[in-house]
């Protein structure tokens, strides 16, 4: 078993009500976050095997209240999960989230095949999928180099 430290310091705006973040190790929640509040840090450490593993925040609760648009359709104003900086074992891989196609994903949860990459700011309800694996040194310098 491998302990693992993950920290995400992320930044929620938000308009008419809050947005509702989950955040996953493989399919288990390890964190809810409901408290609308601005800024937030989350830290675990958890034990987990050798191999393949997935990071993964859910995005949940947006609806047209959470975007205003002018008289021509322009938004004005939305809410959205920015996310600051997020590292694992103090290694800070938000390059990795944001660059790497093979690294991370946001899935849009609204019956198409629809994904976003190579951003930080999420502002449709979705699944943001890091897919990793332990020893994480190792998957480090392969990701790096």
């Amino acid at each position: 078993m491998f302990k693992i430290n993950i920290s995400v310091d992320y930044s929620h705006i938000w308009i008419d009500h809050p947005l509702i973040f989950l955040f996953y190790i493989n399919d288990r929640i390890i964190h809810l976050d409901n408290s609308g509040a601005e800024k937030c840090k989350i830290e675990k450490t958890l034990k987990l095997p050798e191999g393949s593993h997935s990071f993964k925040i859910k995005v949940q609760n947006k609806d047209t209240k959470n975007t205003q648009v002018d008289k021509k359709h322009n938004i004005i104003a939305d809410s959205f999960l920015n996310i600051n900086s997020i590292s694992f074992d103090g290694f800070d891989i938000q390059h990795l989230v944001k660059n790497r196609e093979d690294v991370s994903t946001f899935y849009i949860d609204d019956n198409t095949t629809q994904t976003l990459q190579k951003t930080l700011k999420y502002g449709k309800n979705g699944t943001l999928e890091l897919n990793f694996s332990l020893p994480l040194y190792n998957w480090l310098l392969e990701k790096l180099f």
